[in-house]
């Protein structure tokens, strides 16, 4: 190659070495301005699927800061600050440009009640202690007779609690409403007071359980709208189950 096109060859590879770089500068300037213009600074939070939350503790829990870019937000991170909360079961974050931070949350939901000293624990369907109340609602499910005495929120119950919190689970589960609450007798065995204040026993035992509840279902089915004559139901063995009838001539069980 002679020296003449050797030169202009230098210097188109000069010229497009420059424009690189001009490049690169312009749009490491427009990344430096779009992280830190007030154009894009948080301005509002939109909180979705409240229920007993309230925004102001939701928004503590985020532990965003004001004026923060809506660029440097991690969303993945503010969804786990706030599924670390003991009442929130999921939460999903999204950003609204320029400056809003959209949150819909999934809060759990009691199931059963279980007493707790003088409060009582409220459990969701995975049995997970989430949240403390002083005079639950009439319809949820209670459990009585644990005998919790430290129990931290979002841990799960101790081992021995396995068995009564199961049972009220399928209650849950199986639709079971016209079972009020549940106690734990000293012996392991389990009542299940139901509608009209009558008692039905179960051993307690995790692998007859379901077998139980439903021979409990099929005999409350039977006598729901005699229900009060029946003294008690006897479902500890669910191959011979037994209804307690004080009115019947022979005095004994059916």
């Amino acid at each position: 190659m002679d020296p003449r096109r050797r030169r202009i060859s230098r210097r188109r590879r000069r010229r497009r070495g420059t424009l690189v770089i001009l490049f690169l500068l312009a749009a490491t300037a427009g990344i430096f301005y779009g992280l830190n213009s007030p154009y894009f600074h948080l301005a509002r939070v939109e909180i979705n699927g409240l229920q007993h939350l309230g925004e102001e503790e939701v928004l503590e829990w985020t532990s965003l800061q004001a004026e923060v870019s809506l660029w440097r937000i991690s969303t993945a991170q503010v969804a786990a600050r706030l599924e670390s909360h003991p009442r929130i079961a999921g939460a999903q974050v999204t950003r609204r440009w320029p400056d809003t931070l959209v949150i819909h949350l999934m809060e759990r939901r009691p199931v059963v009640y279980v007493a707790y000293h003088d409060l009582w624990l409220a459990l969701d369907d995975a049995g997970i202690p989430f949240a403390l109340e002083t005079d639950p609602p009439g319809d949820v499910l209670r459990l009585e007779g644990l005998g919790l005495v430290d129990q931290p929120l979002g841990s799960p119950l101790p081992a021995g609690s396995r068995g009564p919190v199961l049972c009220a689970l399928l209650v849950a589960q199986f639709g079971m409403d016209w079972v009020r609450r549940i106690t734990v007798q000293e012996s392991g065995e389990l009542v299940l007071w139901l509608e009209h204040d009558v008692p039905a026993r179960l051993d307690g035992s995790e692998d007859l359980l379901r077998s139980q509840l439903a021979v409990l279902a099929a005999l409350w089915e039977q006598w729901r709208d005699q229900a009060g004559q029946v003294s008690y139901f006897d479902v500890r063995n669910p191959q011979r189950p037994a209804v307690k009838v004080p009115d019947d001539p022979g005095g004994g069980d059916r």
